[in-house]
């Protein structure tokens, strides 16, 4: 089986003899960590296998990025919503006071059955839940073609059940979604 590259803007990642191999420029030690301790505490991530050096083997997740699955506007948006909510509320229970942080959609896998998986833990940043949901909400919308019904219908479907599901404030979270939009338009300027 031939090997396959993933795009990553940091680091060389690819599949190798059905596992994934992350060479870290900086060292893996803490990402394997973040990886095995939300794993243990039944987050659904890839299982780290071994770590030497710079380079993490882990388990492949079969299914697609999140935002492929966003582009193609295929999955029903209010079930895909429940289960990334669903992600959330585990690795906040399992990392009380973090947030995800990197919330970019490439970071998330939906396997078959609609489980969704986070790959990409280089680190965790302390901070308000409202903050992923405010920036993963935005990033839902401003995929390209940028704020189809579909996007406003999953997007909006995920902050009502993140803020049911997680007891946050709606107010909060859309203030964060408009902090990262601006964010999103400075950067493309």
């Amino acid at each position: 089986m031939a090997m396959i590259r993933f795009k990553s803007k940091r680091n060389q990642v690819w599949l190798e003899g059905g596992r994934v191999h992350k060479l870290i420029l900086g060292g893996a030690c803490s990402e394997a960590e973040i990886l095995r301790g939300l794993y243990v505490n039944g987050v659904a991530v890839p299982e780290v296998f071994s770590v030497d050096g710079d380079m993490i083997i882990m388990e492949y997740i079969e299914g697609s990025t999140l935002t492929d699955e966003i582009e193609r506007e295929v999955l029903d948006a209010d079930k895909l919503a429940v289960c990334l909510v669903d992600w959330f509320a585990a690795f906040y229970l399992a990392c009380p006071g973090k947030i995800r942080g990197d919330v970019n959609c490439r970071n998330f896998i939906v396997a078959p059955g609609f489980k969704i998986y986070g790959v990409d833990f280089e680190d965790l940043q302390d901070g308000a839940k409202e903050k992923d949901a405010g920036r993963i909400a935005a990033f839902i919308l401003n995929y390209a073609p940028e704020y189809t019904d579909y996007k406003k219908r999953l997007a909006s479907a995920f902050i009502d059940c993140f803020c049911v599901v997680l007891g946050v404030e709606r107010e909060v979270v859309l203030s964060e979604q408009a902090l990262e939009i601006d964010a999103m338009r400075e950067r493309r300027k």
